[in-house]
């Protein structure tokens, strides 16, 4: 609510710089702008002199026990705030996953604000601007000069005004006189009266490049139009991301939107196994049952291409008198458009990537998230979005906003299903698939070969009857996991229990198999230590490589992607099993998806082999342990069986979700990260929290890289910490750098 006349003088603002060690500022509110503030208003206030933009997190009263504010706030956004909801959102989330409030804030809001603009409020006698003109900071800096700028900015003579980004806009073209007057006017000028006449055919205005493209002509022509008085040229903002519906919805799925209909209503969180071809499918009975209830819909998805081809399939369906909107990075400053449209209540469905997760949709009443087991919709450290899944934040998002949250997809990832056993995910009836692969396990134990004769019959089969051939692959394409060629067993850190990976550089490590997860290293052995035999394999070959053999093996062009026009391709499972079905899929090297050295890596090699088996007409899987009961269960389909056996082995780790951890990767010179860790006070045992590390970072091993993980079975004692460690680092003037994720999805 706005501060009221006489109320509250202060507020508190959380000023958008992406460090832990600035806590939320109490400012003055001055009375010109209490009725304008709010709790998520974002505002311009000084720090050290230079004007921040923040945003509002608190309001306070005179008799509050803050602490004395001496600064006034400065400026408040005419069209940007945050609703009280989000900002609550944001602090919750900011709390479970170690985030600054100023990163997750920023997450909330639209891209590419602009800072870059003050507004003149007490001008000097020799200025060139007059009261309330907004001015450049460039026409500052070049008017007054840099100090005299900056005493101005300080003294609160000019104040910075925050504003969205202007939206993206097209150049069209308007007719300004009749065909018979054209033709009068025009007589001796063939290539403009051509021009003349087909916009005059598109209706008398037409976007300048689709014009002058249809009849081939030059802009000179039309410039030459626009300065005789026939035509007028404009440019004119665009929304291309938000689009009206032209549907009119389809009877027969009324069923179908019915077993949504109760979720939406009660406001459940609910989780449906669907086959990936029949996503696209409920999703649209989800929009229906949404905007029938009157209800506002979020739909998350991990790709920028599904997000497009998802918004376009709704909003055929939907009835005409529908909204929707799409918003992902390749949209660039248009989001800052569908922001606004979805704050201010203009969208029905808005279908995003994971950066539209915290998007504060006006009267938000479902969050719709699809394949919620697959990893892109979680940000990386560093990437753009939150350093939090999609899941948690929906998650959180129902508790915090009363939403309803559909998970579709064709199973749950075991976080997921874990809550659903223990009663706080409501399971939906599963949707079956109805076609099955046709799999066929190649025991490769005991031969040297990386592409067998099975694997390359059928390859050749496939082709002989004009199918597809998709040749599945690691995506780095390194060596990694160390197995027996004659059992089939992997090398095993003694420690932890999981498999050893092969390092590379630096040259002291060369021959050495190191644990991804401690820091136990060891040299790589002659012989087997389980069979005896001396054939032991470095698990992966990149796909470079397999496209060399697979060329040289059956003759054909060999592509990198889906759509090239060639028979066989190879690439990732992301590249491969997204939405794309094939006459024939194969693995050569199964086994570096199955031994993976990392946590989650079980779970993954399921949901790339089960992806694959419900993705194509034929399976043909390589492998060295063909009894492995992960390969076994994902191409039978049999996520049930799989869910059981791996839940039980994390909840002997004490992983999530059974557990929880923090990976804090620290860059710096040696002697200061191992001295900010041991300020930390949890290199071994601080109350709930265990530590393991530092050590080099698995990742690239580069110098200067370390991780530490902490644990606990509390997710707010590790969070905490972690919180706490991010905050120590912040403030060692920039010697060691910290990026923190609470329980990881693969480590």
């Amino acid at each position: 609510m706005p501060i009221a006349s006489g109320g509250a003088v202060r507020c508190r603002v959380c000023l958008l710089i992406r460090t832990h060690a600035l806590p939320a500022f109490s400012y003055l509110v001055p009375a010109g702008l209490s009725g304008r503030l709010r709790v998520g208003s974002v505002v311009s206030a000084p720090l050290s002199g230079r004007q921040r933009v923040g945003v509002v997190v608190a309001l306070e009263r005179a008799e509050s026990d803050a602490p004395r504010a001496t600064e006034w706030i400065r400026s408040v956004s005419p069209d940007l705030a945050l609703p009280e909801t989000t900002v609550a959102l944001c602090e919750r989330l900011s709390q479970e996953t170690s985030t600054s409030l100023a990163q997750t804030l920023r997450c909330a809001l639209p891209p590419g604000l602009r800072t870059d603009r003050y507004a003149v409020r007490k001008p000097a006698p020799d200025w060139p601007w007059s009261r309330g003109e907004v001015v450049s900071r460039t026409s500052l800096r070049r008017t007054l000069g840099e100090e005299t700028f900056r005493e101005a900015e300080a003294d609160g003579r000019v104040s910075l005004e925050v504003r969205l980004p202007e939206p993206p806009s097209r150049e069209f073209a308007v007719a300004l006189i009749s065909a018979e007057q054209a033709s009068r006017e025009l007589r001796r000028a063939p290539s403009q009266r051509q021009v003349f006449e087909r916009l005059l055919r598109l209706g008398g205005e037409a976007g300048v490049e689709e014009l002058l493209a249809s009849v081939n002509a030059s802009r000179q022509n039309l410039r030459a139009l626009a300065a005789r008085g026939l035509v007028r040229l404009e440019r004119r903002a665009t929304a291309a991301a938000i689009s009206s519906a032209t549907g009119a919805g389809d009877a027969a799925d009324e069923r179908r939107s019915s077993a949504y209909a109760r979720v939406l209503r009660e406001g459940e969180v609910c989780v449906r196994r669907v086959p990936s071809r029949s996503t696209v499918r409920e999703t649209l009975a989800v929009a229906r049952a949404a905007f029938l209830s009157g209800t506002r819909l979020l739909v998350l998805v991990p790709e920028t291409s599904l997000a497009d081809r998802l918004a376009g399939e709704i909003a055929r369906y939907l009835p005409a008198e529908a909204t929707v909107g799409r918003y992902h990075g390749r949209l660039g400053d248009e989001r800052a458009a569908v922001w606004r449209a979805a704050v201010s209540g203009e969208l029905d469905v808005l279908v995003g990537t994971r950066s539209a997760a915290l998007l504060p949709l006006r009267d938000i009443g479902a969050v719709c998230v699809l394949d919620e087991p697959n990893p892109a919709h979680r940000a990386a450290p560093g990437h753009e979005g939150l350093a939090a899944h999609a899941r948690e934040v929906a998650l959180a998002r129902s508790a915090v906003e009363g939403s309803a949250v559909v998970f579709l997809s064709p199973f749950p990832s075991l976080r997921l299903a874990e809550l659903a056993r223990r009663g706080a995910v409501r399971e939906l009836r599963p949707l079956h698939q109805q076609e099955w692969a046709d799999v066929r396990l190649v025991d490769v134990r005991g031969t040297g070969a990386y592409l067998s004769e099975p694997l390359i019959s059928a390859c050749k089969a496939t082709l002989a009857r004009g199918g597809s051939v998709g040749v599945v692959s690691e995506k780095s394409g390194h060596s990694r996991a160390l197995m027996c060629g004659g059992c089939g067993r992997p090398a095993l850190c003694r420690n932890c229990g999981v498999p050893l990976i092969v390092t590379g550089p630096p040259s002291r490590d060369k021959g050495m198999l190191a644990c991804g997860r401690c820091d136990h290293r060891e040299p790589v052995p002659e012989n087997c230590p389980e069979c005896g035999s001396g054939r032991l394999v470095a698990l992966g070959a990149g796909a470079g490589r397999l496209r060399e053999l697979l060329l040289e093996r059956l003759g054909v062009r060999v592509g990198t992607a889906p759509g090239e026009g060639t028979p066989v391709v190879v690439g990732s499972p992301a590249e491969l099993l997204c939405w794309s079905f094939w006459d024939l899929l194969v693995f050569p090297a199964a086994d570096s998806f199955l031994f993976g050295s990392w946590m989650g890596a079980s779970e993954r090699a399921f949901r790339v082999l089960y992806g694959a088996a419900e993705s194509c007409r034929r399976l043909v899987v390589q492998t060295r342990d063909p009894e492995n009961p992960t390969l076994l269960a994902a191409v039978r389909g049999d996520y049930r069986s799989f869910a059981a056996a791996e839940l039980s082995r994390l909840r002997k780790l004490g992983y999530p979700p059974f557990g929880h951890l923090a990976r804090l990767d620290f860059s710096g010179r040696e002697q200061e990260v191992r001295r900010a860790v041991e300020s930390l006070g949890v290199t071994e045992r601080d109350g709930e929290v265990t530590s393991s590390g530092p050590v080099r970072s698995a990742a690239g091993g580069e110098p200067g890289g370390w991780t530490l993980l902490l644990r606990a079975k509390n997710r707010e004692a590790v969070a905490r910490a972690a919180r706490r460690a991010a905050v120590r680092t912040a403030k060692s003037g920039g010697k060691v750098r910290l990026t923190v994720e609470i329980d990881p999805e693969e480590i």
